[in-house]
């Protein structure tokens, strides 16, 4: 086992400062710092963190909703997350398929000891990868610190770490102009997404039906203030609720003997979108 491993990672988005006023339109591809990987190759082994607040649930609207997910997986064969279309930084994933391990299809578990995160210990083992698990808000410390204990299993995936990364800033809806508590109309013309603050690594859009079923479109842009999506991707949603999640992660990325750990901070607003 090599020495200890420490990062500290800061708020790194320079360059959205720079383009606060773009809409994103350059962009010929998804922004890469997402949460777990949207491609990769066989025998990559990702170690995903996930703390993830919502200012609004986008299935009720509630207040303050938190959660963990901690996964470690390796992938058996090159491959991607599933994917029905793709537009510029968008793709349209098919219903049930979230930004996540468990569908990345290839990836199984392995074994990675246990970890500690906002004061309480989790073991990563080689059952199935886990599910997101609710927690108080109030639990969440900011900086987020990580450690990880190496050498407890016999094959121990996730080595020695401690990994410090402050939380991104509380992302506020702006556009579509809100028609009421956590409701908007859809817009006549362009879908064009606006967002308060700055600094995250990327920001992730996501546009679905409101009654949960059917496919999602995923956006993955730098976090710029503001984005149009595209029109072709959104024009089946226009008769119906949908919900528009707008989501600033913040993210360190360590190289932790051979396994690649994504900690990732994931702050969203949402509104229904009506008719």
């Amino acid at each position: 086992m090599s020495g200890r491993t420490r990062w500290r990672c800061g708020a790194a988005a320079l360059m959205a400062a720079l383009l606060g006023c773009g809409d994103g339109g350059g962009a010929t591809a998804p922004d890469p710092d997402t949460v777990v990987p949207l491609e990769w190759e066989a025998g990559r082994t990702v170690a995903a963190v996930l703390v993830r607040e919502q200012a609004e649930e986008p299935d009720t609207l509630a207040d303050d909703v938190c959660a963990l997910r901690l996964q470690l997986g390796r992938a058996a064969s090159a491959g991607a997350l599933p994917e029905l279309d793709r537009e510029g930084p968008c793709v349209v994933t098919p219903e049930g398929v979230d930004v996540d391990l468990a569908d990345a299809p290839g990836f199984a578990p392995v074994a990675g000891g246990t970890v500690e995160l906002f004061g309480r210990t989790y073991t990563l083992g080689e059952g199935a990868l886990p599910d997101a698990m609710d927690v108080d808000c109030a639990e969440l410390a900011d900086p987020i610190v990580l450690r990880s204990f190496g050498g407890e299993v016999a094959e121990d995936a996730l080595g020695e770490a401690e990994v410090v990364l402050p939380r991104g800033r509380v992302l506020d809806l702006q556009a579509p102009a809100p028609a009421g508590d956590g409701m908007a109309l859809w817009p006549s013309g362009p879908l064009l997404v606006g967002w308060g603050g700055s600094g995250g690594a990327s920001v992730e859009i996501v546009l679905r039906a409101r009654d949960g079923g059917g496919p999602a479109v995923r956006c993955f842009v730098e976090d710029a203030g503001r984005f149009e999506l595209p029109e072709r991707l959104v024009a089946p949603y226009r008769d119906r609720i949908a919900v528009l999640e707008v989501a600033r992660v913040t993210q360190a990325v360590v190289d932790v003997e051979g396994t690649e750990l994504r900690l990732s901070d994931r702050r969203s607003d949402a509104v229904w979108l009506s008719p």
